[in-house]
């Protein structure tokens, strides 16, 4: 065996993929005369955490694993014997999204590995190629029909029922997991089964060949006229290019999926105001929302209130795909106010009654998620902007006389909030 080979069959034995991974055919190109030398194949994985597609190296295994990619990069590039003929990269999710979200996040996956891959090789573009990527679901059924889980052929069961393409049918099958056992079963499935089913691969088809020794020319008894002896060389053991796939390409799904929130201002409940918000994701990082908020009550006595009625359109940018993390956003309000304070000399009211604050400004928050199916979130943002005030003064007892009119412009922080928040379509969770 020669010194490269021994080397790639070294890095062959030392990892081992529980799913899907890197594949290395050895098989060849230098010349006509010459011969497929051997095939050797091995299988890394690169692993990914939940609702993430950017490569982490420290993640899981991830660094062994990254270091054999570059390993066997550093095998072809250093021995010319070595040709990659082929590169080709796969994505996949765990199935506990949907398709509707997971189908993208494979892709997402996969040209995460592919420019990591290609950012550390000086491989052409033209051999590279990207396959389908979707939730491995016969992988999970092999996962399965391994396991010695009591729930294991049960679960078989439901994932066998249906189409695995077809979103209703998965959104089914999920539902109907996380209600087996009274939720237990689901636990056990996202703790031992999906983590190893968000991963992506590529697989390099590379070509080894050697030059046989060439056959002695056949000598030939001295002739009163002799000829030339030509060479005979054995005819080249041509190998079958690999066959081109007709698998049918699925058409490019979209970036991420859109999503309606319902979220409510915890510490607004605290100074006794009704408020509710709604918001729509109708791109992968924007969003337009509405709030309200309604306050038509005394604290305790009548020289003491906070009532108010706030309607607040908004629109939303958030700095990373699915609807969490920070986000910038505008906003325009119009506020109904009339507000007194125990030791104040004044109530204020807008004027008559009819001249609500109207304004707007911008804001910055962050959102995270809080349980694992990505259904209930938290939030927390602060905001400023710019009014144009008309009220009325009263003194501040029961009753008390109007004691003046103002006009004026605010500047300055116009709300915050502390909210919890509901996502209604989150597709079973990333």
């Amino acid at each position: 065996m020669t010194r490269s080979t021994a080397f790639l069959k070294q890095i062959a034995g030392g990892w081992r993929s529980t799913l899907a991974a890197l594949v290395l055919c050895v098989a060849g190109g230098m010349g006509v005369a010459a011969r497929a030398d051997e095939i050797i194949r091995t299988e890394i994985s690169v692993e990914f955490p939940i609702n993430e597609w950017h490569v982490k190296p420290d993640f899981s295994e991830n660094s062994r694993n990254l270091k054999a990619i570059t390993d066997l990069l550093e095998a072809v590039k250093a021995d010319s014997m070595l040709v990659v003929d082929e590169l080709s990269f796969y994505g996949a999710a765990s199935p506990d999204g949907g398709n509707r979200i997971n189908n993208p996040l494979s892709e997402k996956r996969m040209n995460s590995l592919r420019k990591w891959v290609m950012e550390r090789s000086d491989l052409p573009d033209s051999i590279v190629t990207s396959r389908r990527s979707e939730v491995p679901w016969n992988t999970f059924r092999k996962m399965l029909s391994e396991s010695d889980w009591e729930w294991a052929g049960r679960v078989l069961e439901v994932i066998n029922e249906g189409d695995d393409n077809n979103s209703a049918t998965v959104n089914r099958r999920l539902l109907n997991l996380r209600y087996m056992d009274a939720g237990r079963v689901w636990r056990k499935l996202c703790r031992d089964y999906f983590p190893r089913l968000r991963m992506a691969y590529v697989v390099f088809v590379s070509v080894r060949r050697v030059v046989p020794e060439p056959e002695p020319p056949v000598e030939e008894l001295p002739a009163p006229e002799p000829e030339a002896v030509e060479e005979i060389v054995p005819p080249a053991e041509q190998e079958a290019a690999p066959a081109a796939s007709d698998e049918p390409q699925e058409p490019e799904q979209p970036a991420c999926g859109r999503e309606w929130y319902l979220r409510t201002n915890i510490p607004a409940w605290g100074m006794a105001m009704g408020n509710l918000s709604g918001e729509y994701r109708f791109a992968c990082r924007w969003s337009v929302g509405l709030s309200l908020y309604y306050s038509a009550w005394n604290y305790g006595k009548v020289t003491r209130k906070f009532r108010t009625f706030s309607f607040r359109p908004e629109a939303r940018y958030y700095f990373r795909d699915g609807g969490n993390g920070l986000f910038l956003e505008g906003h325009l309000a119009m506020t109904a106010f009339n507000f007194a304070f125990t030791g104040g000399k004044y109530r204020y009211q807008d004027r008559g009654g009819k001249h609500p604050a109207l304004g707007g400004g911008i804001g910055i928050g962050y959102r995270l998620p809080l349980s694992r199916d990505g259904r209930w979130r938290a939030e927390a943002a602060v905001g400023a902007g710019v009014y144009h005030l008309d009220y009325d003064k009263y003194l501040n007892r029961d009753n008390g006389p109007w004691a003046g009119r103002e006009k004026r412009t605010y500047v300055g922080l116009d709300y915050a909030s502390l909210s919890v928040v509901f996502t209604f379509n989150a597709g079973g969770g990333r």
